[in-house]
C-alpha cells in the first residue's frame, strides 16, 4: 500500500536513502523532506504534497532559466503509454525478451555466454550488441563456442529486432489519452524566455511518442533531417534555427517560438538505411513518417549498424558527439528522466560534464537502479548533482505536469504578487495616518 505524504516525510532517513516505498529528494545539496519535516504538524496530506511539489518546482524553475537547458529521457519515460524496460530482468524467462525464447536452448546458451562477459550493469541493447559481434566473428569464418559447441546468433538477433519494433509502437491501445502528459512536458520545456538558447531534448527511446505529441502541438523539432516528402539525415541541420520578419521594415527579424532541438541518441523506429547514398542523401539515412510500420528495410535502432560499416558507428556516433558538445558548455543543466545510467557512452559524457563547475545534473527516476545508486554514492556530497527518486514524485504524470514549472504562469503570478505588495505598501501609510487622526 502506498504511503501517505506525511509518512514519507516522517520515515525519511538520509543515512538510508534506498528504503523501499520511500521517495528520496535531494536538490542543490539539501534534502527537501528534512526541510519540511518541522512544517507539517497541522497540515493535511494534500497540503503536504503541495508543499513538497512547490519546493521542488521552485528550484527547477531556477535551473530552467539557465542559458543551456537539456533533458535526457530513457525507457522509463515511455512506460506511461505502454513502453518496455531494457534492464537485465527483460532477458530472463519472465521478461518480455526471455518470453520469446522459452524452451530455446540456443538462446539460453547465448545468454549464459553474454552474462559471463558482462557480469553486471547490462541490458537488452548490450545483448543485441553481443549478437552483432558474434555475427561479425562468423563473417570472418570463425565461430563462438561453449562446452556444447558453436552457437548461432543470426536467428536470435532477427527475432529480437522484430519483437522490439512491435513493442515500440506507442501509445498502446487504450493509452492514447496519456499522450497529454507528453504534450504538457513539451510545452513546459519550450516555455523558456525567447532570449535563451533553445531547449534540447535527448532521448534513448526508439518510439515516436514525443514526435506525436509535438505534431499535435504544432511544435517544430530540429532533429537533423531535412526534406519534405522525403527527409534525409543532414547533421548540420542541428545548427539551424527559425526566425521571421518583424513588423517593421528595418530589416529586423524575430525568433520563432515553439521550436525544440530533438536528438534521438539511439536511433529511431522510423529511421531507415537507404538502398544507396545519393547527392541529396549523402549519409544514406531516411526518416519515414510516424505511421511507418518498421517492418521493412534496415531500421536504424541502436545498436543496428549501417551495412557500409558493419560495426556500431554512424549515425549513433554523431548523436553522442552532439550530446557531448551540448551539455559540456558553461552554465549547462541536464535533467535525466527514466534513464537508468546503463549506457557507458552516455555516462562518460555526463561524468566529463560534471568536471565543469557550472554544470548541474538532476536525476529523476521512478526507482533506484544499481548505476544510479553508484552515482549517488559518488556525488552525494556534491551540490551540483540532485536526485528525485521514487514512485510518488518521480512518476511521469507528476513530473511532467506538477514538478516541471509552468514558467509563464509562475512569472505572471510573481508579477501580480509584487504589484499587490507594492499597492499594500502605498495604502498602508494612508490607512495608518487616517486612524492616527
Amino acid at each position: 500500500m502506498s504511503k501517505s505524504y506525511r509518512e514519507l516525510i516522517e520515515a525519511f532517513d538520509e543515512d538510508n536513502p534506498y528504503q523501499p516505498g520511500i521517495d528520496f529528494i535531494r536538490l542543490f545539496g539539501k534534502n527537501i523532506f528534512d526541510e519540511l519535516r518541522g512544517q507539517i504538524e497541522s497540515k493535511d496530506d494534500a497540503t503536504i504534497k503541495r508543499s513538497v511539489i512547490e519546493a521542488i518546482s521552485l528550484r527547477l524553475r531556477e535551473l530552467m532559466y539557465s542559458d543551456n537547458f537539456s533533458v535526457l529521457t530513457g525507457a522509463g519515460s515511455s512506460v506511461q503509454v505502454g513502453g518496455i524496460i531494457f534492464g537485465p530482468s527483460s532477458l530472463d524467462d519472465d521478461g518480455w525478451l526471455g518470453q520469446l525464447f522459452i524452451g530455446d536452448n540456443n538462446y539460453k546458451r547465448l545468454l549464459t555466454l553474454f552474462k559471463e562477459s558482462f557480469k553486471e550493469n547490462y541490458g537488452v541493447e548490450d545483448f543485441i550488441t553481443f549478437l552483432y559481434k558474434i555475427q561479425f566473428v562468423e563473417k570472418l569464418g570463425l565461430s563462438v563456442k561453449d562446452e556444447s559447441g558453436a552457437v548461432e546468433a543470426g536467428t536470435i538477433k532477427a527475432k529480437v529486432l522484430v519483437e522490439l519494433r512491435k513493442l515500440c509502437k506507442l501509445p498502446k491501445a487504450g493509452l492514447e489519452d496519456d499522450l497529454k502528459y507528453y504534450k504538457t512536458f513539451i510545452k513546459r520545456i519550450i516555455s523558456r524566455p525567447i532570449n535563451l538558447r533553445r531547449a534540447n531534448l535527448f532521448t534513448t527511446n526508439y518510439d515516436l511518442v514525443f514526435e506525436k505529441a509535438m505534431d499535435q502541438l504544432g511544435v517544430i523539432y530540429v532533429d537533423g533531417f531535412i526534406g519534405g516528402l522525403q527527409k534525409f539525415f543532414h547533421p548540420e541541420a542541428f545548427n539551424f534555427d527559425y526566425y521571421y520578419p518583424a513588423a517593421t521594415t528595418e530589416g529586423r527579424v524575430s525568433r520563432m517560438e515553439r521550436i525544440i532541438h530533438y536528438y534521438k541518441i539511439h536511433g529511431s523506429l522510423n529511421w531507415v538505411e537507404a538502398d544507396e547514398a545519393s547527392l541529396h542523401n549523402i549519409y544514406g539515412i531516411e526518416k519515414k513518417g510516424v505511421e511507418f510500420n518498421g517492418d521493412e528495410g534496415n531500421v536504424l535502432i541502436y545498436p543496428t549498424p549501417m551495412k557500409e560499416n558493419d560495426t556500431i558507428g554512424f549515425p549513433y556516433s554523431e548523436m553522442f558527439r552532439r550530446f557531448a558538445n551540448t551539455i559540456q558548455q558553461p552554465q549547462s543543466v541536464l535533467v535525466t528522466y527514466g534513464y537508468s545510467f546503463g549506457d557507458a557512452h552516455i555516462n562518460r559524457i555526463i561524468l566529463e560534464a560534471l568536471t565543469i563547475p557550472s554544470f548541474h545534473l538532476i536525476v529523476v527516476s521512478y526507482s533506484w537502479s544499481d548505476s544510479i545508486k553508484a552515482l549517488y554514492e559518488r556525488f552525494k556530497s556534491e551540490s551540483s548533482v540532485s536526485f528525485i527518486i521514487g514512485e510518488h514524485f518521480a512518476n511521469w504524470p507528476t513530473f511532467s505536469t506538477e514538478l516541471l514549472p509552468d514558467l509563464p504562469a509562475m512569472d505572471l503570478e510573481e508579477k501580480y504578487q509584487a504589484k499587490r505588495s507594492a499597492a499594500r505598501d502605498l495604502v498602508s501609510p494612508l490607512t495608518k495616518h487616517k486612524f492616527d487622526d
